[in-house]
């Protein structure tokens, strides 16, 4: 029987994976130290206390496919308490896989990644490019990486490595770009712009993601695979608010404020690899996913 454990449940993007996978009627369960706002079984537990509880290991043990999606995320929050991420990103990691290492079911280990990873390279970027992390938060995702090719090397763990690019939809974190842009609209305050507004990322709706991520947890002939999970669609953030903006009758006033230190100038990637693994694609387009979210 398939038994899929999803950590980081309770976040923005592990909310949505869930409901992807239930939406197949999967048997789901959710682990975060956070509670769970998704329906099914849910493990409220710090992978950080993972190491002594033993009758947890035993259930951990039965599931036979899991997704790794639980980490703090955030680059500024990285560079001023890096600490943080050593210990939720790397060591939470390494609980886990120790752990999951034995279990004597699990068919499949998809380790969320991110293209932070990548750092200071030429873009657009394919899987193949030498990671140059220029954050605490990008050297804590390849360390996660490095940690479970390890495991895959001696213990066997059925590994495969997804980078996400950056998400956007239903449920993001209010201090995020796209999110902070529609509150200053629909409150008409004002909106802080870092830097000059030329940043580019490669902008993935969340439900997209969760579906490439659904896909490459089944999907024949990827393990030992890292996969960018990205819509190939670099975008500036000047070009965010003009699409955000076109949609409201009074734009807020944009204010300058500086540059994030760890932040990249530009991030976006090459998807070719997953596509021709999975047959994924993004489902519609940024600015029409903007448009519905200021219908609702």
């Amino acid at each position: 029987m398939t038994r899929v454990l999803v950590t980081g449940s309770s976040g923005f993007i592990g909310h949505h994976v869930v409901t992807r996978l239930q939406s197949d009627g999967l048997d789901v369960t959710g682990l975060d130290r956070r509670t769970g706002h998704n329906s099914g079984d849910f493990i409220h537990k710090d992978l950080l206390d993972l190491r002594e509880d033993f009758h947890l290991h035993h259930r951990l043990k039965s599931f036979t496919h899991v997704i790794h999606l639980a980490a703090e995320a955030y680059v500024p929050t990285s560079v001023t308490h890096p600490d943080r991420y050593v210990q939720n990103n790397v060591i939470g990691t390494t609980n886990l896989i120790e752990v999951l290492a034995a279990a004597p079911h699990i068919t499949r280990f998809l380790l969320v990644s991110s293209c932070e990873v990548y750092g200071t390279t030429s873009v657009p970027v394919d899987e193949s490019a030498s990671p140059r992390p220029a954050s605490p938060y990008a050297a804590s995702k390849l360390s996660q990486e490095a940690f479970c090719q390890a495991a895959a090397q001696c213990w066997g763990l059925p590994l495969v490595t997804a980078r996400l690019f950056n998400n956007y939809g239903p449920g993001q974190q209010p201090d995020r770009l796209i999110p902070a842009l529609m509150r200053a609209c629909t409150e008409g305050t004002e909106f802080s712009m870092t830097s000059d507004g030329s940043q580019t990322r490669d902008w993935v709706h969340v439900r997209d993601t969760a579906d490439a991520l659904a896909r490459l947890l089944f999907a024949d002939d990827v393990e030992g695979g890292i996969y960018n999970v990205c819509a190939e669609n670099e975008v500036s953030v000047h070009e965010i608010c003009r699409l955000v903006f076109s949609h409201v009758e009074k734009p807020p006033k944009v204010v300058r404020a500086s540059a994030i230190e760890g932040h990249l100038r530009r991030s976006a990637g090459i998807g070719r690899k997953l596509r021709e693994a999975t047959g994924w694609s993004p489902a519609g387009s940024l600015d029409g996913h903007l448009k519905e979210a200021f219908t609702y």
